[in-house]
Order: C-alpha cells, then sequence, then structure tokens
C-alpha cells in the first residue's frame, strides 16, 4: 500500500504556511487543535485529540495516536482516514486486565510499539505500567508494573516490579522488552521468556552521563526519556537510540553482542547543556532542550522531538549534522509550515513521512519527505 499516496489524499494541508517551501509542508493528520476527545466514526481531521504523545504506524498501517488527556488509543484508517479509539474508555484509571482494550482504564498512555507478534505495548505512565493488546483478540493485560510507583523486583516478575513513570518501551530484536523508567532513572529489561524484570542501565541518579561510559546498572542516566531501535541493513540486530530528558543529549548504543559489557554510550548529539542552537552545524555541538521522542527514516537519518525548543529536528545519518526540519529552527525561522507547542511524539513512515504528536496543540503532523 502507497501510504505517501493515501496520507496526500486523505489529510490534506491545513494551516497557514510560514517560511517555507511548498515540497516540504507538513499536513494535520488528525486533530482540531480543541482540547478534548471526540469524533469517534467520522474524519481524523474533524475529530478532537487531547495532547497527543506517542505515535507510530501498526503492521496493518493504521497509524495510532497516544492521546494523553483523553487517557486512550485511537487509530487512524490508512485507507478511509477514520478515526476510532482502540484502547481505554477514556477514563482515569488502572483496569480491565483479560478483557475488552476499549473497556481498560488508562492513566496517560505515553508511547505504544509493537512486538514480533504484532501485538501493541502502552506505556501507561502514571499507572506505572507497561499494557500489552493483540489486535486479533482484542484484550489487553499488564506485562510490566505493579500500579504502584517505586523502585523494586529486579530479578523477579515483572508484573510484581515497581516502575515510577515509564514513559516509553521499544522491543528488542530477541524479542526483550526496554523500558525507559524515567522516574527511577534506569533502562530496564523484560526477558521475553521467563518474564523477568532487571536494570540494563542507570544507577539510579540522574547525574552527568560521562563520555563513552558503559551502558550499565553502574552509569548516571538523566532522565532516559525515549528509545527508538534503529533497523540493521542485514536484517540483524540494530543499534539502539537513548534520549536524555534532563540529561539534553542522545546517544546512539552499539547492538547487542554476545558480549555485551563492552557495549558504551556514544554521544550523537546535543552538548548536554539546555539551549536552542546549531543548526546546520555538527549535532554534538548543539544545545537541545529536555528532547522527548526519538526515531529514524529509511535512510537512516535520526529524528528528534526538541520538546521544549517547540521543533523536530533531524541528523543527518552522512555527515552528523542537525537542522529543523518541523517547527522555529533555532534563528526563529517557522519550517514546515507550523509552530508546534511541545511536540512529544515522533514517527516514521515508510515513504520517509514523518509523523508528529504535536501535543499541545492537540493535533497530529505529517511531515512529507524531501521533493525528489
Amino acid at each position: 500500500m502507497n501510504f505517501a499516496l493515501c496520507a496526500a489524499l486523505l489529510f490534506p494541508a491545513a494551516g497557514a504556511a510560514e517560511d517555507a517551501p511548498p515540497a516540504r509542508q507538513a499536513v494535520v493528520v488528525a486533530g482540531t487543535g480543541e482540547a478534548a476527545s471526540h469524533g469517534d466514526g467520522g474524519l481524523a481531521t474533524e475529530a478532537a485529540v487531547s495532547n497527543p504523545f506517542g505515535v507510530a504506524v501498526a503492521p496493518d498501517g493504521g497509524i495510532l495516536i497516544c492521546e494523553v488527556d483523553g487517557h486512550r488509543v485511537r487509530r487512524v484508517d490508512p485507507v478511509t482516514g477514520i478515526i476510532t479509539t482502540v484502547v481505554g474508555a477514556g477514563e482515569a484509571g488502572n483496569d480491565g486486565d483479560g478483557g475488552p482494550a476499549t473497556q481498560a482504564r488508562l492513566m496517560e498512555p505515553y508511547e505504544i510499539t509493537f512486538d514480533a507478534q504484532g501485538r501493541w505495548l502502552i506505556v501507561d505512565m502514571l499507572a506505572h505500567v507497561v499494557r500489552r493488546v493483540d489486535p486479533s483478540t482484542g484484550l489487553i493485560e499488564t506485562v510490566a508494573g505493579s500500579g504502584e510507583a517505586g523502585f523494586s523486583g529486579d530479578g523477579g516478575s515483572a508484573t510484581k516490579a515497581k516502575l515510577n513513570r515509564p514513559h516509553s518501551v521499544v522491543v528488542a530484536t530477541d524479542g526483550t522488552i526496554l523500558i525507559c523508567d524515567i522516574g527511577n532513572h534506569r533502562v530496564r529489561s523484560i526477558d521475553s521468556k521467563s518474564g523477568v524484570i532487571r536494570t540494563l542501565a542507570g544507577d539510579g541518579t540522574k547525574g552527568k552521563t560521562p563520555p563513552d561510559a558503559p551502558f550499565a546498572p553502574t552509569t548516571a542516566l538523566a532522565g532516559p526519556r525515549a528509545m527508538f531501535i534503529a533497523p540493521a541493513a542485514d536484517g540483524g540486530p540494530g543499534d539502539w537510540l537513548l534520549a536524555l530528558r534532563e540529561g539534553n543529549a542522545l546517544f546512539r548504543i552499539p547492538a547487542p553482542e554476545e558480549d555485551s559489557s563492552a557495549r558504551l554510550l556514544r554521544r550523537i548529539a546535543g552538548s548536554g547543556r539546555s539551549g536552542h542552537t546549531g543548526d546546520g552545524n555538527p549535532a554534538l555541538r548543539a544545545t537541545l532542550a529536555g528532547p522527548k521522542g526519538v526515531t529514524v527514516l529509511p535512510n537512516g537519518d535520526v529524528v528528534l522531538a526538541d520538546t521544549e525548543n517547540h521543533a523536530i529536528r533531524v541528523i543527518d545519518a552522512a555527515d552528523g549534522t542537525i537542522r529543523t526540519i518541523l517547527g522555529r529552527d533555532a534563528a526563529g525561522k517557522v519550517q514546515g509550515g507550523f509552530t508546534l507547542a511541545r511536540p512529544h511524539g515522533v514517527g516514521a513512515m515508510a515513504d520517509g513521512s514523518i509523523l508528529v504528536g504535536d501535543s499541545e496543540n492537540h493535533r497530529v503532523l505529517r511531515l512529507p519527505p524531501p521533493a525528489e
């Protein structure tokens, strides 16, 4: 299916363009700008989405949106453009395991990802859990977290462990579930076979991460906010990306090997200071402000939600430079035709388009790939 064509037909441009070339204008995928949650069964562009964070393309092509203030996950059909609720009853809470996902209560779902079986994994932040939905049955279950905020459980069952405001979840090539346990300043992992949880990295403090520090429980991580696993060209395990919110930096961690003790955190963007500088220059010298979302495009470029700068920035895979592609750039010029308000989530489409959860503007945008 040509998702670029579908998106261009279904989601026409909306909003006033400002200082951006026509070939690189963003379009609205969902949301009217109203801070509300309604419109199921109609066009997503005419529906209200309340504070969208995580955005992702499901294996079936549907666009899934984590609606934080609506306490639900919604889906935009890639063919019809119709929006529906697929997870969450729309009320804050933490219940419903074993039953229909649409009847379960969530409490600020932040991000969503998918495992090899096509199941959805959702970080339910204020419920302090990670939940899983099987789209073939529509049933929901908890895979990590007891529902009580705290830190405990390493070496035991993940469902009995305490998490503290988990923010991001990804699935490694071998099926391991990785969680950014941001309130504990740790990255934790769940074994796909045993269900046992452990701390993979982070010593529990938000100190500065030393240069080329080991990705290990002895290393400080200042607010591990978002992760992404880059696809490898040969189909094997890819490198991991980790954004540190308070650390104002993005790190690349080499793909796992048999000797994982040699894995180091290689900084690829952000000087560690908070600010908004560096467009057109090496990403390592740029300043970021609370990065909160990361993805990788088919060409290898890394896309980052530079949230407190109200911008989406991209790190060029070829030369390591950074630039703003949506929102106000470091010089104050609007890129992509829209100003943003604390964007949190970014997702990549197969054609190189970028999905953006423009959170406090209560809409989801799609930025098409550059014209050839």
